[in-house]
């Protein structure tokens, strides 16, 4: 016996849960009670799309939109921002390490300028 995808035309799954899971993972957008595709709507256009990626693709096409996603620690929680912004933030991310990098070495030369006075106090 094999399951095959309602929504696309994939090759038949051997196993029920393949078929379920795949229907889980590659149509996310789909209602499984009423078998509806559920639509994307482009904000700018109103372009409808079976797809989020479909969607994504024309609005990087026809309104260059760029997007990057950033997973959280929460799966089910996705920000989506453009390409500069993504970029900006690294950025300042990348800034506060090196600073916080440099103010740890200035830390440790200061722990240790202390070090050295407790060692001459003490010898004197």
């Amino acid at each position: 016996m094999s399951y095959q995808c309602d929504y696309c035309t994939l090759k038949p799954f051997a196993i029920k849960g393949w078929l379920d899971r795949h229907v889980r993972e590659k149509h996310p957008n789909l209602d499984p009670l009423q078998k509806q595709v559920l639509v994307f709507t482009c904000e700018s256009c109103q372009a409808q799309y079976k797809t989020e990626t479909a969607l994504d693709r024309h609005k990087q096409k026809k309104h260059n939109v760029d997007k990057v996603s950033i997973v959280t620690k929460k799966p089910q929680e996705m920000y989506m921002m453009t390409r500069s912004k993504f970029q900006d933030l690294n950025c300042a991310i990348n800034k506060l390490v090196e600073s916080t990098e440099a103010n740890l070495q200035e830390l440790k030369k200061i722990k240790e300028e202390i070090e050295n006075m407790k060692l001459v106090s003490v010898s004197s």
